[in-house]
């Protein structure tokens, strides 16, 4: 995994390199936490972080458009493609989602529950949804 050739932090996955916990052993490879989609909110609550299981990654075979958002995106950007891509995949889930409102991490992470409650075959959308949801984790992280 790589960043763009530029010497600024402008893209969003320089912050997810710097900001999430990386794989014991690797130098790239971030852990992003899922218990969201595998737990109920109060078991989510109850687990430590320490504790907590990280299942997921970045680099996915079925969303290199997301990766690619990711590497060649400015922030801002990168969320709305996100969202779209997220949308695109929710509606061919038969899910509709709430997309009233700005768009944020916070409101992000809120379309992936629904869509975690709503709908369809994990399996179609889990590679996009982990990728949001390091994008979320990354951007309301406080370093």
């Amino acid at each position: 995994m790589a960043g763009p050739p530029a010497s600024s932090c402008e893209s969003l996955l320089d912050r997810l390199v710097r900001v999430l916990p990386t794989w014991p052993g690797h130098n790239l490879g971030v852990c992003v936490d899922m218990r969201c989609l595998c737990s109920s909110p109060s078991v989510e609550e109850d687990v430590s972080s320490a504790a907590a299981v990280y299942p997921g990654c970045l680099a996915h075979e079925d969303s290199r458009l997301a990766m690619h958002h990711l590497v060649s995106t400015k922030y801002k950007e990168c969320l709305m493609e996100l969202n779209r891509l997220l949308v695109d995949v929710a509606l061919k889930q038969g899910v509709r989602l709430d997309v009233s409102g700005r768009l944020t991490p916070e409101l992000l992470k809120k379309r992936v529950l629904q869509l975690r409650r709503d709908g369809g075959d994990a399996a179609l959308w889990l590679g996009l949804v982990q990728q949001v949801l390091g994008v979320t984790q990354a951007m309301l992280s406080p370093s």
